[in-house]
């Protein structure tokens, strides 16, 4: 279904372009992708988006099917991204005072990145909490940050007839990029095992089962993280040719 999805999309996406290019109100109006700024504003959404959304979905999941939590107890444990979240949110207004919501778009970026890459360097079947804590307060706080902080950035300087369908194309590609982020990461984790184990990782029942299965989850799941981190290395660099296209 993952590769037949994308397949679709490959299909219609030039068939999609063509019919917005030519039509005389588009859905997605094309012309303000030649804004170079603008485009890799909302690329840079896009990709944090994909980055970012399958978090939650690999660490609740990696509790349950790996340490054998139970489902309200793998959802607390996910919980320090969730406040970290809303913390970077709030306090990215205050430091839009002091500095650039470019400057600080990146700076969200990086602190995304950075938890990214301390969650890959301690995947194990037995990692320490503190440290999976550690790594989902920087992933939160650097999106928090990062969502308004872009957000702002996309939207200045637009003439105020543009806002509106500017936002809304904003808002497609970021719930374009979570619809991919989960699926890419809950594919990722389940490439190293046999196909007939995929539905108990799912159910997070894998666990309870014996032999090596519980390891070639892990070894997926440093796939996935590692990918994952490249995404939002691109990010940044979206966020930093956006500075420099500005």
């Amino acid at each position: 279904m993952v590769l037949g999805g994308l397949a679709a999309f490959v299909a219609g996406l030039p068939l999609f372009l063509l019919r917005e290019s030519r039509a005389a109100h588009p859905v997605v109006d094309l012309s303000l992708f030649r804004e170079r700024a603008f485009a890799f504003g909302t690329l840079a959404s896009f990709l944090n988006a994909v980055a970012r959304m399958g978090m939650v979905f690999l660490v609740a999941l990696y509790f349950q099917a790996v340490r054998g939590d139970d489902p309200v107890q793998a959802g607390l444990k996910v919980l320090p991204l969730a406040v970290a979240a809303m913390i970077g949110s709030v306090g990215s207004g205050f430091l839009q005072r002091l500095t650039s919501a470019r400057t600080l778009a990146v700076a969200g970026a990086a602190t995304t990145t950075c938890g990214l890459v301390v969650m890959l360097s301690v995947m194990s079947a037995d990692m320490p909490y503190a440290a999976v804590a550690a790594g989902l307060v920087l992933i939160g706080l650097g999106s928090g940050v990062f969502l308004p902080s872009n957000t702002t950035a996309i939207l200045d300087g637009l003439p105020s007839n543009r806002l509106g369908i500017v936002n809304a194309m904003r808002l497609m590609l970021q719930n374009t990029g979570n619809v991919v982020g989960t699926g890419l990461v809950l594919s990722i984790i389940t490439a190293p095992l046999p196909a007939e184990l995929h539905q108990s990782v799912f159910a997070g029942t894998l666990a309870q089962l014996q032999g090596g299965a519980v390891e070639q989850l892990v070894t997926g799941y440093r796939w996935a993280l590692g990918s994952m981190a490249a995404i939002s290395v691109l990010t940044v660099l979206s966020c930093l040719a956006r500075r420099r296209a500005t």
